[in-house]
């Protein structure tokens, strides 16, 4: 029987005057492991600190073939080091990336990816909605603004809600009737279209979502403001159909409504600290789950949580990375990287 490997690769930014060509050293440590007898480390150079491939002709042409033909999995990015590189080298097709930075930067001169900008575009949730995404527009709404969700009055709320989102065509033009929890769903959107930005984004629809094209959403928490940005990603997020979701800010977006994009394979998550999902604890524990890990200079705590995934490491290796490094532990087939690696 042939197991599957694992591997933990070490990539380092090329130095001045060196290759930036991937020179693997590796190391079998089949004799006294505890874990499967296939794992392997692996050492090498990954892509440019720049995220871009001018010093290795052809293999942003190659990682773009790879990430289109592989099936999709789930990746934790771990760590305080810079994410761009990391968030590269997990990226599969079709995606949507929710950041508004170099890492947004980064994917836009490297795919062919639509950008959501919320100065410009809008969407409709509620065109072609499903009772799911009804369900789970209720739930972020509550999400982005608890207010003493445990009361009697609110729990009616939240239950009339996805009926009454299926019931209508837009958000600014809701019918419902005099019921209590209707009129305090009714009330409850209300509230969310109070914000200028929210009303014109979610009132209006010339942004289609294409469910093979990939979509950068430059969602800017200084500029809309947090309410306004977890509202909008978290609605992005629900109105994706088989895309991988790209959140580096994953404290922020992630909720425990997501875990079912860790059973699908489609999330790629980013966090400085495991701690940053403390509140949503089904998300932290899927997402600790995560069996490809990559990590980017981990605090000592996370160190020590991770130290078992990476079998035989000291912890300082995940403590002391410069920037630029990063670890990946691969507990998928290899064969998922050869583009990648030839």
């Amino acid at each position: 029987m042939t197991l599957p490997v694992s591997r933990a690769v070490l990539h380092k930014p090329p130095s001045d005057g060196v290759s930036a060509a991937c020179a693997h050293i590796y190391i079998s440590l089949v004799s006294g492991m505890k874990r499967s007898p296939g794992f392997i480390i692996e050492v090498g150079s990954s892509f440019s600190r720049s995220g871009r491939a001018a010093s290795q002709p052809g293999r942003a042409r190659l990682a773009l073939l790879a990430a289109a033909a592989r099936p999709m999995a789930n990746y934790l990015l771990i760590g305080t080091n810079d994410k761009t590189e990391a968030a590269l080298h997990a990226a599969e097709l079709p995606f949507l990336l929710i950041d508004d930075g170099p890492i947004a930067d980064a994917f836009a001169e490297r795919f062919a990816a639509r950008t959501f900008d919320p100065a410009k575009d809008s969407f409709n949730p509620l065109r072609g909605m499903t009772h799911r995404q009804a369900r789970e527009f209720a739930d972020i709404l509550y999400i982005a603004s608890p207010h003493g969700e445990t009361t009697l009055t609110v729990r009616n709320g939240k239950r009339k809600m996805p009926s009454l989102l299926l019931e209508n065509s837009r958000l600014d033009q809701l019918k419902g009737g005099a019921d209590p929890g209707v009129v305090e769903a009714i009330d409850t959107i209300n509230d969310l279209l109070f914000s200028p930005t929210l009303k014109r984004v979610l009132c209006r629809h010339d942004f289609h979502i294409v469910e093979k094209r990939s979509i950068i959403a430059r969602l800017n928490r200084a500029a809309l403001g947090d309410f306004d940005a977890l509202v909008l990603g978290l609605l992005l997020i629900s109105q994706t159909k088989g895309h991988q979701v790209i959140v580096p800010d994953g404290g922020f977006y992630l909720k425990d409504i997501h875990t079912y994009l860790v059973r699908q394979n489609r999330l790629t998550v980013g966090l400085n600290f495991l701690a940053e999902l403390r509140k949503s604890e089904l998300i932290q524990n899927a997402v600790v789950g995560i069996k490809d890990k990559i990590a980017l200079r981990c605090t000592p705590e996370d160190a020590e949580l991770l130290l078992p995934y990476f079998t035989v490491l000291n912890p300082e290796v995940l403590m002391r990375m410069d920037e630029g490094t990063y670890l990946s532990l691969l507990a998928t087939s290899p064969q998922r990287w050869e583009d990648l690696e030839r």
